[in-house]
Formats: structure tokens, sequence, C-alpha cells
């Protein structure tokens, strides 16, 4: 679930965004018309302009988040953005079924907790446990990754250590 908040946080950008790319507010006083106000893109004198087609409304959370994040996040975000732009519709359209099944999987994920735990909830009170929830599960995924990686990690330098022994000694009865 906290991916899909994540996920619909990151779609809401988009669409500010695109909206803010989309906007015209004509020509700036004693300068020349700026085709997205609000946004400056880092970097922007670097890459042509894209404006995205459609008048897609600002979600005023969307704004504030953009706003809020560093020079170096809106830049990498651009980059994502551009990087979505360029891919083939194909690949979009792959891209949003495994994001739309994940996001169903999560959603059966919080609904099955909440069956478990024999809770009835409110609304309000479901949003809360989601977002709970969400949290939670997303450190302990968090948490099982870092303890696989440092395993692998461990395990692939036993690996070489025992390839080096073995060609090693292979070399030397070569000789």
């Amino acid at each position: 679930m906290a991916r899909s908040i994540v996920a619909l946080s990151l779609a809401g950008i988009l669409a500010a965004s695109a909206a803010v790319f989309a906007e015209d507010k004509g020509p700036r006083p004693g300068g020349p018309e700026r085709p997205n106000p609000g946004i400056e893109e880092p970097g922007e004198n670097k890459r042509p302009k894209r404006r995205p087609h459609g008048d897609v409304p600002i979600p005023p959370e969307a704004r504030e988040a953009f706003k809020q994040m560093s020079p170096e996040e809106q830049q990498r975000w651009f980059k994502r953005f551009r990087d979505w732009a360029d891919l083939p519709p194909e690949k979009k359209k792959e891209l949003s079924d495994r994001h739309e099944s994940m996001r169903r999987r999560i959603r059966e994920d919080i609904e099955e907790a909440i069956t478990k735990s024999g809770l009835t909830l409110s609304e309000e009170e479901k949003k809360k446990f989601t977002e709970r929830y969400f949290e939670g599960r997303r450190k302990i995924e968090e948490g099982l990754r870092r303890e696989m990686e440092e395993k692998r990690r461990a395990q692939v330098q036993a690996l070489i250590e025992q390839l080096k022994t073995e060609f090693t000694a292979k070399t030397e009865t070569a000789q």
C-alpha cells in the first residue's frame, strides 16, 4: 500500500508537472514568453523544453510536494519524467500493468491484514490502518532486502575466495 501511496503521489506530481508545462500565462513583463511558469526545470538550458499535451489540473499537494524537493531531487524527477516520455507505448503499457498489478496485490494484502486482525474499522480508521500497515511493511521489506544483500555479499566473497584458492592451486600444478 505504501508503494501505491508513493505511486499516487508520483502520479499527482506527474499530473502537476504536465499541467505546469502545459500552462501558458503569456509573456513576462519585460521578457520573452515563458511556457512553464511556476516551476523551472533544472538545467533547462541544456535541453529543449517539452510540453505535454492536454490540460491536466494540478493538485495543490503535488505542486507543494514538488516545491519541497531539493534541486537534485527536482532534477532527478525531471530526468525520470523525460525518460518516461521517451518510452515507447508498449513499454509504458507494460510498466503501467506491472504497477497496477503491484497496487492490486498491496490492496489485497491490506484487506487480508484487516480481516486477520478481526477489526471492524470506519473509513477513517481504514485509512490510518492502511498508512501504518504500509509504513510497517515498507520497513520490513527494506530490512529483509538489506539482510539478503549482506548475506549475498558474504557468500559471494566466500565464493571468490574459494575460486581464487582453486585456480591458484591449478596454476601452480600446471607449471
